[in-house]
């Protein structure tokens, strides 16, 4: 059994290495559920679902993939080291896209389900907190802002 250096983890995912993220949770389900593990088609956060279910694809922004500790943050892509250690391969998780860009359109099904047009487009958007940051003007190192939201207090730097 091996373990994340804690250090480098932050460092890679910009997370430090706490029970609330997707990889804890991963490696209990590794451990306690392997068949279920072995099983694993696809790992998915609520919004990489509900858009595979819409687009038919999966797909996540990165803003989307960051909460989850297992993305590298530097280099824009799933963390290799983090899914080595829990036996994850990249094909099991959503493609990365850059919130704002199109990830594809409304299909066929989920239009009937939700009533939405066949065909309107489908982009990759950010989470509450990032918006937020993002419209007070954080955008780069040297500017900080407080939020209080109903998912979580943030303080951006």
């Amino acid at each position: 059994k091996r373990a994340l250096d804690p250090w480098a983890f932050h460092q890679r995912t910009g997370k430090p290495l706490t029970s609330n993220l997707v990889v804890g949770k991963l490696a209990w389900l590794r451990q306690h559920e392997p068949e279920m593990f072995a099983r694993t088609a696809c790992v998915l956060d609520t919004g990489a679902f509900l858009i595979h279910r819409l687009i038919g694809n999966f797909a996540t922004s990165s803003a989307s993939a960051d909460p989850t500790g297992l993305f590298d943050m530097h280099h824009g892509c799933w963390d290799a080291a983090v899914l080595e250690l829990l036996h994850l391969r990249e094909e099991q998780l959503p493609r990365i896209h850059s919130p704002g860009e199109p990830l594809g359109t409304v299909c066929e099904a989920a239009a009937r389900l939700t009533g939405l047009p066949r065909g309107l487009p489908v982009i990759a958007g950010l989470g509450d907190g990032q918006a937020s940051a993002l419209g007070a003007g954080i955008a780069s190192p040297g500017k900080a802002s407080r939020s209080c939201m109903p998912t979580s207090p943030w303080t951006t730097w």
